[in-house]
């Protein structure tokens, strides 16, 4: 048996952190990532660019500096945009951080899932629908 010399509460607590921080930050991910392929496959040139350019820009700097980034960014520019010293919260800044991480990768998974798809099954689709 493990004995954990009392340090089983703050162990259960950190858990529940850590799933906490998963689970939304892969729901924020999630949604960022579906916006992304949309735009990158059906948006016009401009946005698509944008889409291109979050994607390449975001899996290309290392995780570390965008947590950095927008903890630390994050608390600068909400002091100056609201005139006074406004803190971000830690675990505000990690799920931020890390979902807009993940869905710079989940965009290209939803863009790779899609066309992925034959182009006789999407006619089969169509075909059905209507």
């Amino acid at each position: 048996m493990i004995e954990l010399h009392g340090f089983g509460n703050q162990l259960a607590i950190g858990a529940a952190v850590t799933v906490t921080v998963a689970v939304a930050s892969f729901l924020f991910g999630t949604v960022i990532g579906l916006a992304g392929a949309v735009a990158k496959l059906y948006g016009p040139p401009p946005i698509a660019s944008l889409a291109n350019a979050y994607t390449t820009v975001v899996r290309g700097i290392p995780d570390l500096l965008i947590v950095y980034i927008v903890y630390f960014g994050g608390t600068t520019a909400l002091s100056k945009l609201f005139g006074r010293y406004v803190e971000v919260s830690s675990l505000g800044a990690g799920i931020v951080a890390l979902g807009f991480m993940f869905g710079a990768y989940a965009t290209e998974i939803f863009r790779g899932a899609v066309l992925a798809v034959p182009v006789g099954q999407v006619e089969a689709a169509r075909a059905v629908r209507s």
